[in-house]
């Protein structure tokens, strides 16, 4: 039996350290399938408005830059049902920034559990199952957050509680009943969930101590790969946030579809093959990882290379296999990138920093690449299809190319200390 095998009868404290030689803390799978769980949630609250744009453009009185606007913000149960309930944009908007504050905590904190749980050699297998729950969110958010809105309208039975029935729009009803489950799985969390112990902290050798905020934030900065992982993330971020959330709306208007044909087609293909990706993708980082230094950095550069020829086959108006094969494609380079995102920082980052690391990359995202959607969404209002913009999309994949080569030519060598 391999040693994976033989930590599981060890009996000791679950949350206690890992030694050297163990690829992680005993009870690891545990602590990864309700971080994953919760990812789960998050991100289905945070794409669901993607998948009914059309009702939501009509109800509201908007243009597609008003819709790109709505991107900007995320979504967490408490403000999602307060969503359904919006009368005006401004009001829908203002809810989304605030979601956005209450929800940009939490991966930063996965982050730092997963990899205080996981050791560096089975590290992206690890981050690659956990992001796979990402993917199984958007393919339950478009098919079903779409059959929900195709409806025009819903009766809520508040008659039995004594008040009268009440009618209310599909694409709000969507929102309603994602609002009640995200309340149910924080329940859960809340009962289930216990901080591990910080193992990689306690691992660092670096003799600091205990660092402010922004001593914490300065040394991350100063780190020239790190400053490459960030900008590659803006590019390639900006590139996967932009088809997410505009492709359900492009097949709608290309093929007349319904809101659940095009919200189940716009994520079925590319997160299935995300998902796989992501699986294989992993334990294919951590192979390359143990050879090179650059293994897991190589291992993304093969994922952002395929990202190009994808999206303009998408954009190109193809149909039937050709087009599924282009989203197969791009969800297959998406999982290569993303599941290596974490797992390089770590390589460049102390574990003292991982969770500001991470912030900060999140941060960063959202700060140079939200722009897209608004610009994305005045371009489809003046006329410019959003197969056209999909295709442009191709010209910033190939600059995240150039800025990964350069970060492996120039950068990581100094940089790497990715054994802990």
């Amino acid at each position: 039996m391999g040693r994976e095998g033989q930590d599981s009868s060890v009996s000791r404290d679950p949350n206690a350290p890992a030694s050297e030689e163990s690829p992680g803390t005993p009870n690891r799978w545990f602590m990864l399938s309700l971080v994953a769980f919760d990812y789960f949630v998050l991100y289905l609250h945070r794409n669901l408005i993607n998948y009914f744009q059309p009702p939501l453009e009509a109800d509201l009185g908007i243009g597609k830059f008003e819709l790109g606007l709505l991107q900007w913000g995320f979504i967490l149960p408490y403000c999602l049902g307060l969503m359904a309930l919006v009368q005006s944009f401004e009001a829908l908007l203002a809810l989304r920034v605030a979601l956005a504050l209450a929800q940009s905590p939490s991966v930063p904190a996965i982050a730092s559990v997963v990899a205080d749980c996981f050791r560096p050699r089975t590290r992206s297998k690890a981050i690659g199952i956990y992001l796979v729950s990402y993917n199984f969110s958007l393919v339950v958010g478009g098919w079903l957050g779409g059959m929900v809105a195709d409806r025009e309208h819903w009766s809520l039975p508040l008659s039995v509680f004594g008040g009268s029935d009440l009618e209310v729009a599909g694409w709000r009803m969507s929102l309603l009943l994602f609002a009640g489950f995200g309340g149910l799985v924080a329940l859960i969390l809340a009962a289930l969930f216990r901080e591990p112990e910080r193992t990689g902290a306690q691992e660092d050798r670096s003799g600091q101590g205990v660092q402010s905020l922004w001593s914490t934030v300065g040394s991350v900065l100063r780190i020239p790969t790190y400053r490459l992982i960030a900008t590659v993330f803006v590019v390639a971020g900006m590139i996967i946030a932009s088809v997410q959330y505009w492709l359900p709306r492009y097949l709608t208007d290309q093929f007349s579809l319904s809101l659940a044909q095009s919200g189940l087609k716009a994520t079925i293909w590319i997160q299935s093959a995300t998902a796989v990706g992501l699986l294989l993708g992993g334990r294919w980082s951590d192979a390359w990882a143990r050879k090179w230094m650059s293994g897991r950095t190589l291992v993304q550069l093969v994922g952002l290379a395929v990202l190009g020829p994808a999206l303009l086959v998408i954009g190109s108006g193809s149909s039937g296999p050709v087009l599924v094969a282009a989203l197969i494609i791009f969800g297959v380079g998406t999982a290569l990138y993303l599941v290596n995102l974490w797992a390089c920082t770590f390589e460049v980052v102390s574990p003292r920093e991982r969770a500001t690391a991470i912030g900060l990359l999140n941060l960063s995202n959202g700060v140079f690449s939200s722009w897209a959607d608004p610009v994305i969404g005045h371009l489809a209002d003046s006329g410019v299809g959003l197969g056209s913009i999909l295709s442009f999309l191709s010209l910033p994949s190939v600059l995240a190319v150039l800025l990964i080569l350069w970060s492996i030519k120039y950068a990581l060598t100094r940089d790497y200390h990715g054994r802990v």
